[in-house]
């Protein structure tokens, strides 16, 4: 006798409810093993009519994997295996089976944020100015892919800190991130320095904006600034991604906890030139001239507002005139400033 089999489809990056879809179920009819079940869920999701049931359309029923319920797979189980009678899996929706969808499905917006390419974004987003286009760097990728292989190996870690020197893009990877994220139909939340927290919110009519988060849905928080405030809040967020100065002062909090720390490299001389001849820039020699001035940082190289003279002025202003001094600005421990000295 036929029955209705529960599953839920879940997001293998976040481990989340898939683009928001809610435990539903098909019928057994012709459901022998977890093979037909998945063939069957398959199916269900990869036409046109009606809306909303393309969703698995790019991904092959043999890449969809099956879990016992939400324990097992919280538990890290393995997938059941195809040959497996269903029997009484997936009998009720409080033991719903739980159904696994690639990543890869989900990428395909991300094609845009192809290394090298300028997107034709505002002049600021949420506060972050990037007058010429977002110049997607080759970094930015290494850095996701850092992050996302270390998640991976450590499904507990809920804090990531990004460091680097000031001016080498830290709010424009951000940035970058959140679009990635929402690419990926991830329910993320963007602050930039000294601003509110905004959320976006996926459902299968897009994502909503708001200055809450959604009840019962937690959120990838992205923190741009120096100072941790809501990135604090782990209840509120499945993780959060604080990008920093150097200073420790700015992140010691957030450190507390288990923490993963990456560094954004400078850009190099070769990034910089490519990204002038993206801009089409005139005056070639005034980058090469700054950049000999404070390396690869394209926010006092390619600024506008900055004179040279300014910028000489600021990186006297930013030399460490003593050991008391560097000790303040880097957190250097005594041991440490001890083997500098």
């Amino acid at each position: 006798m036929a029955r209705k089999v529960w599953f839920q489809l879940v997001d293998e990056q976040s481990r989340r409810a898939f683009m928001g879809f809610r435990t539903t179920s098909v019928t057994s009819d012709a459901v022998n093993d977890i093979e037909d079940l998945r063939k069957k869920i398959h199916a269900e999701y990869d036409h046109t009519q009606p809306p909303g049931t393309d969703v698995l359309a790019r991904v092959a029923a043999g890449q969809l994997r099956i879990y016992a319920n939400r324990a097992a797979y919280d538990a890290m189980k393995e997938p059941l295996e195809e040959d497996l009678l269903i029997g009484t899996l997936g009998g009720s929706k409080k033991n719903a089976l739980i159904v696994e969808v690639p990543q890869e499905h989900q990428l395909e917006g991300a094609k845009e944020l192809k290394v090298e390419k300028v997107l034709d974004t505002p002049m600021t987003i949420f506060g972050t100015s990037i007058p010429d286009g977002l110049y997607i760097r080759q970094e930015y990728w290494d850095l996701h892919d850092i992050i996302k292989q270390r998640l991976r190996s450590d499904r507990s870690l809920r804090r990531i800190l990004v460091v680097g020197s000031p001016g080498i893009g830290k709010s424009v990877f951000g940035v970058f991130l959140l679009l990635l994220f929402m690419t990926e139909q991830k329910d993320v939340a963007y602050r930039r320095l000294g601003d509110k927290v905004i959320y976006f919110t996926w459902n299968a009519d897009g994502y909503k904006c708001s200055c809450t988060p959604y009840a019962g849905r937690t959120y990838d928080g992205l923190f741009d600034g120096n100072e941790a405030g809501e990135a604090l809040w782990l209840s509120d967020f499945d993780r959060a991604f604080l990008f920093a100065s150097p200073r420790t002062k700015n992140y010691n909090e957030f450190v507390k906890a288990v923490c993963f720390k990456v560094y954004m490299n400078p850009w190099t001389k070769d990034e910089c030139q490519r990204f002038a001849d993206a801009m089409k820039l005139e005056d070639q020699d005034e980058w090469l001239r700054r950049f000999n001035l404070v390396g690869g940082k394209p926010r006092f190289l390619f600024s506008s507002s900055e004179t040279f003279d300014d910028l000489v002025q600021r990186v006297k202003e930013d030399i460490s005139h003593n050991l008391d001094e560097l000790k303040t600005k880097f957190g250097f421990s005594s041991r440490k400033c001890s083997m500098i000295g």
